[in-house]
């Protein structure tokens, strides 16, 4: 059977119409759905809904995660309020040293100039010339 000779069939058809308590059934799961959608929460649940389990699960590793690393004296990071400690130092001067040994790699420097000959003038030259 042909695409046009299903359309065809089809308008041949006349439509049925729904039986009332269809109507209301239908309208009646909108009006939930839309009273479920108004409210404030209905947004996570849309956004977690494929697996609300696995989210569930998701959100108990990082409490977890976020206990074992308060029990064990972790500090949430303050910025630059303390001393560096040596260590950032010796990294520090480390970079430097590599940085300008990089340069030297990559600039080297100019060889050096031969000495300066004095000038010598013309005039006092003896010419030789051979026959």
């Amino acid at each position: 059977m042909k695409s046009d000779d299903f359309e065809a069939q089809l308008q041949r058809q006349t439509p049925k119409p729904l039986p009332p308590e269809w109507r209301t059934e239908i309208l009646q799961a909108a009006r939930q759905g839309a009273a479920q959608l108004s409210r404030p929460s209905a947004g996570w649940s849309v956004w977690l809904w494929p697996c609300p389990q696995a989210w569930a699960g998701l959100a108990a590793v990082w409490v977890a995660i976020l206990t074992l690393n308060l029990a064990a004296g972790w500090k949430p990071f303050r910025g630059m309020a303390r001393e560096p400690s040596g260590r950032v130092e010796l990294n520090w001067l480390a970079l430097q040293e590599q940085q300008r040994r990089l340069a030297q790699l990559l600039n080297p420097p100019a060889p050096p100039k031969p000495p300066a000959q004095p000038a010598q003038s013309w005039i006092g030259r003896r010419s030789v010339h051979v026959v």
